[in-house]
C-alpha cells in the first residue's frame, strides 16, 4: 500500500473527480473554496442558498465492506442532494470531509472518490474541497450547496384539504439494511433489488424541481427517517392533521415478497424519496407526471395516500383502519414498535 501525507493524499484523491463542472472556482486546496457566485446566479432575482449537511459513520450508516466502497461515496453525497430536492432545488457544489482510521487501504479510499465522481457527473456537481481528520471510525460528512429560483418547498406549508403523496416505493432500502448487516454474501434476485436500493439511492431533485417550478405542492420532505416519522414532521411543522391510508402506500413488492410487514417498511427509513403535500387542483398535473419522461429523464411513480382534514388533531399522522380513524403511535404501540422512524440520538 502506498503511504501518503495529508496534503498529497487529498490531491491524489480530488484528481478522481471533475474540477470543470463548475468553471471559475478556486479549490480544492486553498482555506476555503473561492466560488463565483454570479457563475450560480445568485445575484439575481428571489433565488435562495440552500445549504445541507449529513454525516455517514460506518456501522451505523454504513459497514465496511471493501466491495461497497464506491457506494460509501455515491450514498453519503445523495442523501444531502435529497435533501436539496426535498426543497424543490439545484445542487451546485460540494465539500466532503473524511474521517480516515489507522491504516485504511488507498484503494478503498480510491473507490470512495470514484463513487463521489459518478454523482458529481451524474447531476452535475462540483466536488470543491473537505477536509481530512484521523480518527478510530471511518465516517464520511458532505456538505452541499445548491439553490431555487423562487420560494424554497419547506415542510410547514401543508394546508387542509391537501392531498398526500409520495414518489417511488417504501421499505426497499430498510429490507436491504437487514440483508447488509446479516453480510449474506449470496443473494437472490428479490435481496439484491433491495440491498442496491439501499446502498444507491437516488435523490428525486428533477421531481422536486417541477413541485416548485409548477407550483404543484405546498409542502415536501425526503423520506430519510421512516414514512411515518417524516410526515409527522410536515404536520407538526404545518399544524395539520394527516391522514393515511395504509393500504394505498406502495410498499416495494419485492421488500413485501421478503416478509417485511407494512408497519415496519413505514418507519423504516432511507428511502430517500419526496413525500409532500399538494392541493386536489394539482391531481390532473401530478398524474400526468406519474412515470413520466420530463428532460430527457424518467420520473418516479407517483401515488396519493392520504389528505389533510380539518378535524384531526394538529401536528399528528392517522391512519385508516376499517371504518375508523387511528392515530399513528397508537397503532405503532399496540404493535410493538417503539417510534414511528429512525432515531438518531
Amino acid at each position: 500500500m502506498t503511504v501518503f501525507d495529508e496534503f498529497t493524499l487529498i490531491r491524489h484523491l480530488t484528481a478522481r473527480t471533475d474540477p470543470t463542472l463548475l468553471p471559475g472556482h478556486g479549490g480544492p486546496g486553498d482555506d476555503c473554496a473561492i466560488l463565483a457566485a454570479t457563475s450560480l446566479g445568485f445575484s439575481t432575482g428571489k433565488r435562495q442558498l440552500l445549504l445541507t449537511t449529513d454525516s455517514s459513520v460506518a456501522g451505523v450508516h454504513f459497514h465496511f465492506d471493501p466491495t461497497r466502497a464506491r457506494d460509501i461515496g455515491w450514498k453519503s453525497l445523495c442523501v444531502s442532494l435529497s435533501d436539496i430536492a426535498a426543497m424543490g432545488g439545484s445542487p451546485h457544489v460540494a465539500v466532503v470531509a473524511l474521517h480516515l482510521p489507522p491504516g485504511i487501504d488507498q484503494r478503498f479510499l480510491e473507490d470512495i472518490y470514484d463513487g463521489f465522481a459518478e454523482v458529481s457527473r451524474r447531476y452535475s456537481l462540483s466536488l470543491v474541497g473537505g477536509d481530512t481528520v484521523r480518527s478510530p471510525t471511518l465516517a464520511v460528512t458532505t456538505t452541499v450547496l445548491g439553490s431555487v429560483a423562487s420560494d424554497a418547498l419547506e415542510r410547514r406549508g401543508a394546508q387542509v384539504g391537501d392531498d398526500i403523496w409520495v414518489s417511488g416505493s417504501i421499505g426497499a432500502a430498510f429490507a436491504g439494511l437487514s440483508f447488509v448487516q446479516k453480510h449474506v454474501s449470496e443473494l437472490t434476485a428479490s435481496e439484491q433489488q433491495v440491498v442496491e436500493r439501499h446502498c444507491r439511492p437516488e435523490p428525486r431533485l428533477l421531481l422536486g424541481q417541477l413541485l416548485l417550478q409548477r407550483r404543484l405542492a405546498h409542502s415536501s420532505i425526503d423520506v430519510s427517517d421512516g414514512l411515518l416519522a417524516d410526515l409527522g414532521h410536515i404536520a407538526q411543522a404545518s399544524g395539520v392533521g394527516l391522514l393515511l391510508d395504509l393500504e394505498e402506500i406502495p410498499f416495494n413488492v419485492d421488500a413485501v415478497q421478503l416478509g417485511f410487514s407494512p408497519l415496519k417498511l413505514a418507519t423504516g427509513g432511507e428511502d430517500y424519496e419526496l413525500a409532500f403535500t399538494a392541493p386536489p387542483s394539482s391531481r390532473n398535473a401530478l398524474e400526468a407526471l406519474d412515470g413520466g419522461v420530463v428532460r430527457g429523464e424518467q420520473l418516479p411513480k407517483l401515488t396519493r395516500i392520504g389528505a389533510i382534514a380539518a378535524d384531526l388533531a394538529a401536528g399528528e399522522v392517522f391512519l385508516r383502519e376499517g371504518d375508523g380513524i387511528v392515530a399513528a403511535r397508537k397503532v405503532l404501540e399496540r404493535e410493538g414498535l417503539a417510534a414511528p422512524g429512525y432515531q438518531h440520538c
